[in-house]
């Protein structure tokens, strides 16, 4: 089952946010990972560890995210339609 993000963009899946890191960050995250990082979205606008996978080579991770990155792309998506 999957998790809404709510937010001023409007709503993120958990597979939507899989994909954005995958396609923006590089860095695959699992379905478990990806529900941590909606809670930590939902609940602070701090940076926080994450852990995945270079969506490339498969090597662990451990990533500083900061969600500024997020609604920043969101943002840019949104103007650009």
């Amino acid at each position: 089952m999957e998790s809404p993000i709510r937010g001023r963009s409007g709503l993120l899946s958990d597979s939507q946010l899989q994909t954005w890191f995958r396609d923006r960050l590089g860095m695959r995250i699992g379905p478990e990972m990806s529900r941590y990082i909606a809670r930590r979205l939902a609940a602070s606008p701090e940076m926080f560890p994450i852990m995945g996978a270079d969506a490339r080579t498969g090597m662990p991770q451990r990533f500083i995210f900061d969600p500024s990155v997020l609604t920043a792309d969101a943002k840019s998506v949104a103007t650009a339609r």
